[in-house]
C-alpha cells in the first residue's frame, strides 16, 4: 500500500465505514427485501423450533426423577446455589439457542422466536406447578425453583418480543397496526404475565398473599387465553395442552376434597390443635409428614368461585398415617379456624423423604426395621438412615413430630430439638404419644411455673411392648424411647429377644433418666478436625427451665388464658382423641386457666436457643459412646469392641438431619449438616 493512499484522510474514512458495515452484518438487523419463498421458509424453521421446545421441555421435566436417581446412586450433591446456577445456565441456553439458531440475523425473525418460544414453554411451565406432580417419587414443591426461573425466562422473552415489534413498525411506518385486535390480545397477555411477575417478588407475595395467588391464578388463564387469539399462525395444539393441565387440576381437586368437621384446641395464644377423622381424607397417606390443604366452606357462587380457584392453606399433618385422628398443630393467624364448623379438606399430598419408603417398595438395599419388619405391623416402612437429628422452629414441629415417632417406632436412633419463643407452646405435647427424650429450648421470656407429671403412671409413655394391630394410637402404639438400633443390637434387643408376639406384654429396662441439669449426655469422644457450629445462635443457658420443683426466673404473676382472641365452641363438640391425664376431668371445649403448665416427665426444656457443635456432631456420627455392649456374654465398653463387622460405626451417608420451621432456623441447620458432611432435608415455613 503506498504512502499517499495511507495519508488520504477519505480512504481511511471508507475502511472504518466498511469495517463497521461488516460487524453491523453480522448482528440481527432488518431485512427489508425478502421474497415469499424465504418467508414461508422462516416461518416454517420458527414453527419447528417452537415444536421442539415444547417436546425437549416436557422431555426435560420428566427426565427429573431419572436424574435424582442417578445423582443419587453417584452420591452427587448439589448445594441449593448450584442448583439454580445449572437451573438458569440450562433453560437460558435452551431458550436462546431456539430463538437464535437459524434466524438467518433477521431480526424480524427473531421477534417472531421470541413470541412463539415462551409459548411453547407454556405447558412445561404449567406442569411444574402441578399439585401433586405428576413426576414418581417427586414432591411439587420442589420444582418450584424450576418454575420461578422459567417463569422469569418466559416473561422476559415475551417483552423483548414486544419491544422488538414496536420498533419494526416504527421502522416500517405501520404503528397503526398495535391496534389490530390480534395484537390487543397480545397486549393483554404481555400485561398478564407482568402482573405475574411484579406480585410474584418476595416482598409482595409476604405481605398480599393473597393478593399474589389470586393475580397468578387468574392471569395464568386470560394468558393462556389472549395468546391463543393472538398468535399467527394459529397454536391449537399449544393451548389444548395448557387448557388440559389447568382444567385437570381443578378436577383432582374437586375430586379428592371433602368436607369436614374440624375440632379445633388452642394449646397456647400462637398455636392450636386441629383434629378430624382420618377417613375425611379422600386420598389416603402412605409415608408420614404429607400435608393436606384446606378452605373456608362457602355458598352459592362464591363455593363456585373458591373451587375454581385453589386458594388453599396448606396443613403439615402432625399424626400418623396409621392413627385413626388426623392433627394438624397450627399457628393462630388471620386464617380463622373455628371448632365444630365445616371446612373443605383436600389431599393427602405425600412428602418427599429420600429416606424413608413406603412398603409397596421393597428394596433389598434398604435397611429394614427393627420390629416394624418383625411384625409386620401397618408402621411397617423401608427406612435407610440409620441416625436422624431432628431440628425443629415454632410450628415446625408439625413436621418434627410424627418422623421422630415413626423413627423411634422403626428403631432408628433419633433426637429431636424444638425451638420456640413460648414455653406455653409445649403443652401441644400433652396431645402426643412417643415424645420421650425430646429437647426443648425456649429462647422469649416466660414466667409461668412447670411441673412434670409421671408418664408411665398416666399409661402415656409406658414401655410395654404390645402388637400394634389396632389403629388406636392412644392404646397400642409401641414406645421405645430414643434407644434407637445401635442401643437395641447392642444389648441383643432384635428379633433374636423376648420380643414377640408370644409375648406381647414384655417390658424393655428403660434407659436410666438423665440429669435435667444437662444439656445433652456428654461422653467423651474421639477429636474431630473440624467440628461445624451454628455462627449466629447464642449459647443455651446450662440451668434448664424446667424442674420438679423450680420456676422458670420468678413466681407467676399472670395466667395463663387459652381463649384469647380464637373461637371455640361450648356445645356440640366433636372429639376424636382422648384428653390428657392432667386435664381429663375438664370439658374438651374449655382449656384451663392454670399458673402451672404441666407436661411428660421425660421432656427435657431448657432455656436460650441450642449450639450446635461437637457434642451433637459425636452423636450423629457414633463417635459417642452409647454405653456397653454384650460381647461373648460379656458386658464390654463400646470403645473397647473391635470393628469386626458387627459393629461398625455410623455411614455418614446415612445420617440425616432434618430442619423445618423458620427460614433463619433451617438456613442455620443446614449450613451446620453440610459442613459437616451430613445429609440434609430442610422444610422451610415461608411463603
Amino acid at each position: 500500500m503506498s504512502n499517499h493512499k495511507l495519508a488520504d484522510p477519505s480512504y481511511n474514512k471508507q475502511e472504518v465505514s466498511q469495517m463497521w458495515e461488516t460487524i453491523l452484518s453480522c448482528l440481527p438487523h432488518w431485512f427489508d427485501n425478502i421474497t415469499k419463498d424465504e418467508k414461508k421458509m422462516r416461518k416454517k424453521v420458527t414453527q419447528r423450533y417452537a415444536n421442539m421446545t415444547l417436546v425437549g421441555s416436557i422431555l426435560l421435566i420428566l427426565l427429573i426423577p431419572v436424574w435424582r436417581r442417578l445423582a443419587q446412586r453417584l452420591h452427587l450433591r448439589m448445594e441449593i446455589k448450584t442448583n439454580i446456577i445449572c437451573i438458569i445456565t440450562l433453560w437460558t441456553a435452551i431458550t436462546v439457542g431456539a430463538t437464535t439458531l437459524q434466524s438467518q440475523n433477521d431480526l424480524l425473525v427473531i421477534a417472531k422466536r421470541l413470541g412463539r418460544i415462551p409459548v411453547a414453554l407454556m405447558p412445561a411451565l404449567l406442569l411444574l406447578t402441578s399439585r401433586p406432580s405428576p413426576l414418581p417419587t417427586v414432591l411439587y414443591l420442589t420444582l418450584l425453583p424450576i418454575h420461578k426461573w422459567l417463569s422469569r425466562i418466559v416473561v422476559i422473552q415475551g417483552l423483548l418480543h414486544t419491544i422488538l415489534y414496536l420498533f419494526y413498525f416504527n421502522h416500517k411506518g405501520t404503528m397503526s397496526k398495535v391496534l389490530k385486535l390480534e395484537n390487543i390480545y397480545g397486549i393483554i397477555a404481555m400485561v398478564a404475565f407482568i402482573l405475574i411477575a411484579i406480585t410474584s417478588l418476595p416482598r409482595i407475595r409476604r405481605i398480599a398473599f393473597k393478593v399474589f395467588y389470586f393475580t397468578h391464578y387468574l392471569m395464568t388463564w386470560v394468558s393462556v387465553l389472549a395468546l391463543y387469539f393472538h398468535a399467527r399462525p394459529g397454536i391449537p395444539v399449544f393451548t389444548s395442552i395448557n387448557i388440559l393441565i389447568l382444567v385437570s387440576q381443578i378436577a383432582y381437586r374437586v375430586h379428592y376434597t371433602t368436607l369436614t368437621k374440624l375440632t379445633v384446641t388452642p394449646m397456647s395464644p400462637t398455636l392450636a390443635l386441629v383434629e378430624f377423622p382420618i377417613n375425611s381424607i379422600a386420598r389416603s397417606m402412605e409415608l408420614p409428614v404429607g400435608h393436606v390443604r384446606i378452605n373456608n366452606k362457602h355458598r352459592g357462587l362464591k363455593a363456585l368461585w373458591y373451587h375454581l380457584v385453589p386458594f388453599q392453606h396448606p396443613f403439615t399433618v402432625s399424626s400418623l398415617p396409621t392413627d385413626e385422628t388426623v392433627k394438624l398443630i397450627v399457628r393462630r393467624g388471620t386464617f380463622p379456624l373455628i371448632s365444630n364448623h365445616h371446612y373443605y379438606i383436600t389431599g393427602a399430598f405425600e412428602p418427599e423423604l429420600a429416606f424413608i419408603h413406603s412398603k409397596a417398595k421393597k428394596n433389598k438395599s434398604v435397611r429394614q426395621p427393627l420390629l416394624g419388619g418383625q411384625f409386620g405391623g401397618p408402621m411397617d416402612y423401608n427406612i435407610t438412615a440409620e441416625r436422624v437429628l431432628i431440628i425443629v422452629g415454632g410450628s415446625g414441629i408439625s413436621f418434627g413430630l410424627p418422623l421422630y415417632r415413626l423413627l423411634n417406632y422403626n428403631g432408628i436412633s433419633v433426637r429431636l430439638i424444638w425451638v420456640c419463643k413460648d414455653i406455653r407452646d409445649l403443652n401441644i405435647l400433652n396431645w402426643f404419644r412417643g415424645i420421650q427424650g425430646i429437647e426443648c429450648y425456649i429462647t422469649g421470656e416466660n414466667d409461668i411455673e412447670v411441673d412434670y407429671y409421671d408418664d408411665q403412671k398416666h399409661g402415656l409413655d409406658a414401655p410395654t411392648i404390645e402388637y400394634y394391630g389396632s389403629l388406636d394410637d392412644d392404646a397400642s402404639e409401641i414406645d421405645f424411647t430414643t434407644l434407637g438400633r445401635e442401643y437395641k443390637e447392642a444389648h441383643n434387643i432384635g428379633p433374636s429377644s423376648p420380643l414377640s408376639l408370644s409375648s406381647p406384654h414384655t417390658v424393655l429396662t428403660p434407659m436410666p433418666s438423665l440429669s435435667p441439669l444437662k444439656r445433652v449426655p456428654k461422653y467423651d469422644s474421639a477429636p474431630v478436625k473440624k467440628v461445624p457450629s451454628f455462627k449466629r445462635l447464642a449459647q443455651a443457658k446450662s440451668v434448664p427451665v424446667l424442674h420438679p420443683d423450680r420456676l422458670l426466673d420468678k413466681p407467676s404473676t399472670k395466667s395463663l388464658n387459652f381463649h384469647e382472641n380464637i373461637h371455640i365452641a361450648t356445645s356440640g363438640q366433636c372429639s376424636f382423641t382422648t384428653t390428657p391425664p392432667h386435664l381429663a376431668h375438664l370439658p374438651r371445649s374449655e382449656l384451663p386457666e392454670f399458673e402451672k403448665l404441666k407436661l411428660p416427665a421425660s421432656v427435657r426444656v431448657f432455656s436460650g436457643r441450642p449450639n450446635l457443635g461437637a457434642e451433637d456432631y459425636d452423636w450423629c456420627t457414633q463417635t459417642s459412646c452409647i454405653g456397653p455392649r454384650i460381647e461373648h456374654g460379656k458386658s464390654v465398653c463400646c470403645r473397647d469392641v473391635q470393628d469386626d463387622g458387627a459393629h461398625k460405626r455410623v455411614n455418614k451417608e446415612n445420617v440425616w438431619v432434618i430442619g423445618a420451621g423458620p427460614q433463619g432456623l433451617v438456613d442455620e441447620a443446614g449450613d451446620w449438616a453440610k459442613e459437616g458432611g451430613l445429609r440434609w432435608h430442610g422444610e422451610s415455613f415461608s411463603v
